[in-house]
Protein backbone atom coordinates (compact mmCIF):
# COMPACT_ATOMS: atom_id res chain seq x y z
CA UNK A 1 0.00 0.00 0.00
CA UNK A 2 1.33 3.47 -0.64
CA UNK A 3 1.59 6.07 1.46
CA UNK A 4 0.64 9.85 1.41
CA UNK A 5 3.56 11.55 -0.39
CA UNK A 6 3.26 15.43 -0.58
CA UNK A 7 5.58 18.06 -2.13
CA UNK A 8 5.10 21.80 -1.38
CA UNK A 9 6.35 23.95 -3.89
CA UNK A 10 6.19 28.29 -3.15
CA UNK A 11 4.53 29.56 -6.04
CA UNK A 12 5.90 33.10 -5.97
CA UNK A 13 9.56 31.27 -6.09
CA UNK A 14 11.65 32.18 -8.99
CA UNK A 15 12.52 28.38 -9.34
CA UNK A 16 8.81 27.15 -8.85
CA UNK A 17 8.19 26.34 -12.35
CA UNK A 18 11.79 23.83 -12.13
CA UNK A 19 10.76 22.48 -8.98
CA UNK A 20 7.14 21.57 -10.18
CA UNK A 21 8.75 20.34 -13.49
CA UNK A 22 10.84 18.25 -11.70
CA UNK A 23 8.31 16.64 -9.24
CA UNK A 24 5.88 15.74 -12.46
CA UNK A 25 8.72 14.01 -14.11
CA UNK A 26 9.34 12.16 -11.09
CA UNK A 27 6.07 12.00 -10.27
CA UNK A 28 4.98 10.22 -13.85
CA UNK A 29 8.04 8.50 -13.78
CA UNK A 30 7.04 6.25 -10.59
CA UNK A 31 3.42 5.16 -12.94
CA UNK A 32 3.19 1.44 -12.74
CA UNK A 33 0.72 1.21 -15.84
CA UNK A 34 1.78 1.60 -19.91
CA UNK A 35 0.31 4.89 -21.08
CA UNK A 36 0.55 6.67 -24.45
CA UNK A 37 -1.20 9.53 -23.85
CA UNK A 38 -1.42 12.71 -20.73
CA UNK A 39 -4.65 14.20 -20.16
CA UNK A 40 -4.25 17.33 -18.08
CA UNK A 41 -7.83 17.95 -16.13
CA UNK A 42 -8.21 21.55 -15.28
CA UNK A 43 -11.29 20.98 -13.23
CA UNK A 44 -13.27 24.19 -11.63
CA UNK A 45 -15.61 26.94 -12.10
CA UNK A 46 -15.15 30.12 -13.93
CA UNK A 47 -17.94 31.30 -12.14
CA UNK A 48 -16.40 31.23 -8.60
CA UNK A 49 -12.85 33.09 -8.17
CA UNK A 50 -11.29 30.44 -5.47
CA UNK A 51 -11.99 27.46 -7.49
CA UNK A 52 -11.02 29.06 -11.09
CA UNK A 53 -7.31 27.98 -10.99
CA UNK A 54 -8.19 24.74 -13.08
CA UNK A 55 -10.06 26.48 -15.84
CA UNK A 56 -7.48 29.05 -15.83
CA UNK A 57 -4.72 26.80 -16.23
CA UNK A 58 -6.14 25.21 -18.92
CA UNK A 59 -7.06 28.28 -21.03
CA UNK A 60 -3.06 29.02 -20.87
CA UNK A 61 -2.06 25.36 -21.76
CA UNK A 62 -4.92 25.07 -24.46
CA UNK A 63 -3.22 27.71 -26.63
CA UNK A 64 -0.58 25.08 -26.89
CA UNK A 65 -0.45 21.68 -28.99
CA UNK A 66 1.35 19.02 -27.79
CA UNK A 67 1.60 15.58 -29.50
CA UNK A 68 -0.43 12.63 -27.68
CA UNK A 69 -1.13 15.80 -24.79
CA UNK A 70 -4.75 16.53 -24.45
CA UNK A 71 -6.12 20.02 -22.21
CA UNK A 72 -9.80 19.21 -20.90
CA UNK A 73 -11.31 21.75 -18.71
CA UNK A 74 -11.23 25.73 -20.04
CA UNK A 75 -12.74 29.16 -19.40
CA UNK A 76 -14.74 28.55 -22.47
CA UNK A 77 -15.88 24.59 -21.55
CA UNK A 78 -15.17 24.45 -17.70
CA UNK A 79 -14.84 21.03 -15.86
CA UNK A 80 -16.76 20.94 -12.71
CA UNK A 81 -19.08 19.17 -10.63
CA UNK A 82 -22.04 19.43 -12.68
CA UNK A 83 -20.13 17.67 -15.92
CA UNK A 84 -17.34 16.09 -14.13
CA UNK A 85 -18.80 12.45 -14.48
CA UNK A 86 -19.57 12.55 -18.67
CA UNK A 87 -16.43 14.36 -18.94
CA UNK A 88 -14.54 11.18 -17.28
CA UNK A 89 -16.68 8.68 -19.51
CA UNK A 90 -15.88 11.11 -22.47
CA UNK A 91 -11.98 10.75 -21.81
CA UNK A 92 -12.33 6.90 -20.66
CA UNK A 93 -13.87 6.23 -24.31
CA UNK A 94 -11.27 8.67 -26.16
CA UNK A 95 -8.25 8.27 -24.51
CA UNK A 96 -8.60 4.59 -23.05
CA UNK A 97 -4.48 4.42 -22.02
CA UNK A 98 -4.52 7.88 -20.67
CA UNK A 99 -2.89 9.22 -17.81
CA UNK A 100 -4.88 11.80 -16.46
CA UNK A 101 -3.23 14.75 -14.07
CA UNK A 102 -5.39 16.64 -12.22
CA UNK A 103 -5.19 20.52 -11.62
CA UNK A 104 -8.06 21.53 -9.24
CA UNK A 105 -8.27 24.47 -6.47
CA UNK A 106 -7.95 23.42 -3.25
CA UNK A 107 -9.09 24.21 0.27
CA UNK A 108 -6.07 24.18 2.85
CA UNK A 109 -4.69 25.98 6.06
CA UNK A 110 -3.22 29.21 5.58
CA UNK A 111 0.35 28.31 6.11
CA UNK A 112 -0.02 26.66 2.35
CA UNK A 113 -1.67 29.17 0.80
CA UNK A 114 0.41 30.04 -2.77
CA UNK A 115 1.55 26.70 -2.36
CA UNK A 116 1.66 23.91 -5.05
CA UNK A 117 0.56 20.59 -3.41
CA UNK A 118 0.83 17.16 -5.38
CA UNK A 119 -1.00 14.03 -3.82
CA UNK A 120 -0.33 10.93 -4.46
CA UNK A 121 -3.37 8.79 -3.15
CA UNK A 122 -3.20 5.12 -2.23
CA UNK A 123 -4.89 3.43 -4.89
CA UNK A 124 -5.41 4.08 -8.58
CA UNK A 125 -8.66 5.77 -7.37
CA UNK A 126 -8.48 10.20 -5.71
CA UNK A 127 -10.18 10.89 -2.14
CA UNK A 128 -12.08 13.46 -1.35
CA UNK A 129 -13.61 14.77 1.53
CA UNK A 130 -15.85 17.27 -0.03
CA UNK A 131 -19.32 15.85 0.53
CA UNK A 132 -22.12 18.15 -0.64
CA UNK A 133 -22.55 20.39 -4.12
CA UNK A 134 -18.59 20.01 -5.57
CA UNK A 135 -17.90 16.61 -3.88
CA UNK A 136 -17.34 13.83 -6.15
CA UNK A 137 -20.02 11.58 -7.10
CA UNK A 138 -17.73 9.27 -10.03
CA UNK A 139 -17.41 6.18 -10.05
CA UNK A 140 -13.55 7.26 -10.74
CA UNK A 141 -13.28 8.95 -7.22
CA UNK A 142 -14.51 7.79 -3.85
CA UNK A 143 -15.35 9.47 -0.89
CA UNK A 144 -13.12 8.91 2.33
Amino acid sequence: MRREVSYYIREKKRTASTELAHVLKKCIGQIDRPWKEIIILCIGSDRITGDSLGPLIGQQLSRHRWKNIHIYGTLDTPVHALNLESVLADIKKRHPSALILAVDASLGSQKHIGYIRRYRPDSSRIRSTQKSPGGWRSPYYRNS
